[in-house]
């Protein structure tokens, strides 16, 4: 049985404001800021280097029914699952044990409202005069709390009873006091009980600062006042996201991404329809939920597509989830990697299964966009699609026992924009203040030693408009012998879920990669700092996607994290960007030629145009012979139509016109594929082959030949129209259905 979100209904009759405008901005920016002063109160009270320089956290307001009200510019989808957890309070703690003023809720437990048991939530209830007006929340991802495996990732957990400890709801906090015994337990299983405990400290400080200041809010301006104003908040986004709903053609468009665990693939699909002033996210025919680790409870799922909705949509409006929300719908089949059930387990649920409806719903959003001739300049192909994470657990160089999550691979590329390059190294989509740490951070606090922090040239998605560049980085043991616990976990080593549209490229891959027993000291004592691993002696050892393994004194270390999808064609790409490309490093002059057909001579540093028009030339004679057709449809007479921008965009590159009465897929140059009552892939020619092809660092270490690369041409002028990444024997996708 598939299950609904329900979009909210709202009573009242239109968007008119309860207060006046002046008023209504003034107490709106002000709960803004003061959020915002919540978050950077967790930032400057944790001791976590999670919090301080990655900030892995974020901070929320919610009505007193626990709407999600405002959200601080960190980690999207943390703050939005709080009012999960608030409902859950609501239902199940107003008579016992009670909530009152000063009281705090602690909770990690994912099927009430943690994104997964590691992003614990203190939630704070705001009172006015003895009256219930409000919460506030706050979350930060903890280093550990407990369980068989150190960190996050509960490695050989057959179901949730093998992961971390679960703390349903309570009151921590009781009338502004801390419960110290509960404070003792929920403590006691870490293996970093000191930072755990200066984390909920943080928290709890974050939630007072809140709380104080909406209080001084409500004296200044009245508590009803305040209260009006928070409603017309939600009414007010309400109205905007459906505005713009209306802006954009309707239609659906589908997508999927899939998950490594245990040597297994599983599949994530998803079919947005977006009808008039609604968004419905479809999720059923998703994989089986796994036993244990890579699941998403459902209000995670809920999180990440309102998260990304804020992110492609609402560009020019405040972020208010709940408001957002009631013009969103999600439907899933309960028992799936998309909505566990009970005792399925959840533990890596933000680096898997969350990533993975992020790049299905931006996916789909990007492609919405791009059929928008009013907003296509807003459109925008995946970002990082699947984030590298570490734990380290060991003596560190003062002789001290540390534990670390290791986040500095959270700066992957941005996705290429219909008239803009995706940002290299950009971060993580949803989250503005998310940043890469210092090095430096890291190397004082842990016993480590960067060799590298760099782009990677050639990671990008190739296209007309380049994905952004991702990075590498390296580092060895730094004055201590050994790390002995070092957990690595990401997916999307063997394909790249970064992928471009419109014709655009995908990513390289995540990798992990050990150089053992390494020459590298020597080589400092000589004065050279290496900048490769294949330079080094030594063996390899390529790690899987979830992997337990250590760091030996003269092991040395690297990982490259996924980038940006491109946008249209690679070829079409202006040479002179594919220069600057190559100048700044993000490209080497090999991707220039092989990727986007450009020739550059190295000496002059100039391109040689007659050698690329050539080049650019024998690339789609080549398009040609290594392409079949999709379906004999594609091999018709060829007949042509004039007028670029006649009838209903399907991308930039693809438009429905009227032919002979009947709605007929036109291309750019005029081609003719077929009806538009069909898959535009049925009438053009495929090239498919291995992943590897995508890029020089897509599968770079044949980790299996599981998936295929995809790219779908117009029968005429060769452009590339779209690719797919997806296992083989998998279906052409008909990814893009417009309303006719």
């Amino acid at each position: 049985m598939a299950i609904a979100e329900k979009p909210q209904e709202r009573k009242s009759a239109g968007p008119a404001l309860r207060v006046d405008p002046i008023t209504y901005e003034i107490i709106r920016h002000r709960l803004w800021s003061i959020n915002e002063e919540a978050g950077n109160t967790l930032e400057r009270v944790s001791g976590s280097l999670i919090a301080s320089e990655v900030h892995d956290m974020n901070a929320s307001i919610m009505t007193a029914r626990g709407d999600s009200l405002v959200i601080a510019p960190y980690i999207s989808v943390h703050a939005i699952s709080m009012e999960t957890l608030a409902k859950e309070v609501l239902a199940t703690c107003m008579e016992n044990p009670g909530v009152g003023p000063g009281d705090m809720f602690l909770s990690n437990d994912p099927f009430v409202g943690a994104q997964h048991q590691m992003d614990v939530v203190v939630l704070g209830a705001v009172h006015f005069e003895g009256e219930l007006i409000g919460w506030v929340g706050s979350t930060i991802h903890q280093i550990d709390i407990g369980g068989p495996v150190p960190g996050q990732v509960q490695v050989g957990a057959k179901d949730i009873y093998g992961e971390q400890p679960l703390f349903p709801p309570m009151r921590i906090v009781e009338g502004g006091r801390l419960r110290d015994d509960l404070a003792r337990v929920y403590t006691r299983m870490s293996r970093v009980p000191h930072m755990v405990r200066l984390d909920l400290t943080a928290k709890i400080a974050s939630n007072n600062v809140a709380v104080q200041r909406i209080q001084e809010l409500c004296r200044t301006y009245g508590v009803e006042t305040v209260k009006s104003v928070m409603e017309d908040m939600l009414d007010q986004t309400e109205a905007r996201i459906r505005a713009r709903l209306r802006e954009l053609p309707d239609g659906t468009w589908r997508h999927r991404s899939y998950l490594e665990y245990d040597d297994k693939i599983y599949t994530a699909v998803l079919a947005m329809t977006k009808k008039d002033d609604k968004l419905t996210f479809d999720f059923r025919g998703s994989s089986p939920q796994a036993p244990a680790v890579i699941n998403n409870p459902i209000h995670a799922t809920v999180s990440d597509v309102y998260s990304c909705v804020m992110t492609y949509l609402c560009w020019d409006m405040p972020w208010v989830p709940a408001g957002v929300g009631r013009a969103v719908e999600v439907i899933s089949d309960p028992g799936t990697i998309v909505h566990v059930t009970w005792p399925g387990g959840v533990s890596k649920a933000t680096t898997s299964t969350t990533q993975a409806v992020i790049n299905l719903s931006d996916n789909a959003l990007g492609k919405l966009l791009a059929a928008s001739d009013a907003h296509r300049e807003r459109a925008m192909a995946n970002w990082v699609g699947s984030l590298t994470t570490e734990e380290l657990f060991g003596t560190d160089q003062r002789g001290q026992w540390f534990g670390a999550t290791v986040l500095d691979t959270y700066f992957g590329g941005g996705g290429a924009r219909a008239r803009k390059d995706g940002v290299d190294t950009g971060g993580y989509v949803g989250s503005i203040y998310e940043l890469a740490p210092n090095a430096e951070a890291y190397e004082f606090a842990y016993p480590i030693l960067y060799l590298f922090r760099r782009h990677q040239a050639d990671s990008g998605g190739d296209g007309m408009w380049r994905g952004g560049a991702g990075c590498t980085l390296s580092y060895l043991v730094h004055d201590t012998e050994r790390i002995p616990t070092k957990i690595m976990h990401t997916s999307g080593s063997e394909w790249p879920e970064s992928v471009g549209i419109c014709g655009g490229g995908p990513s390289q891959t995540n990798q992990f990669i050990i150089r053992r027993k390494t020459d590298v000291r020597k080589r400092f004592t000589d004065g050279e700092v290496p900048q490769e691993l294949a330079g080094l002696s030594g063996d390899w050892d390529i790690q899987k996607v979830i992997a337990v393994s250590y760091l030996d004194h003269d092991d040395v270390y690297q990982v490259r994290t996924q980038s940006g999808g491109g946008y249209g064609d690679p070829i079409d790409r202006d040479p002179a960007r594919v220069l600057e490309d190559v100048k700044s490093g993000v490209v080497s002059i090999d991707g220039a030629r092989k990727q986007y057909g450009v020739v550059i001579d190295p000496k002059t540093e100039t391109v040689d145009h007659a050698k690329t028009d050539a080049t650019r030339q024998e690339t789609r004679t080549a398009r040609r012979a290594r392409s079949r057709p999709v379906t004999p449809a594609a091999t018709g007479s060829v007949a042509k139509a004039d007028g670029a921008k006649a009838g209903k965009a399907l991308n930039e590159f693809l438009r429905v016109v009227t032919h002979e009465g009947r709605p007929t897929l036109r291309c750019q140059c005029g081609h003719l594929l077929g009806s538009a009552t069909k898959n535009f892939k049925e009438f053009t020619l495929m090239e498919e082959g291995l992943v590897k092809e995508a890029g020089p660092y897509v599968n770079q270490f044949d980790v299996n030949a599981r998936f295929v690369y995809r790219r779908f041409y117009c029968p005429s002028c060769l452009r590339r129209l779209e690719t797919e990444v997806c296992l083989k024997d998998e279906p052409v996708l008909h990814d893009v259905e417009i309303a006719l």
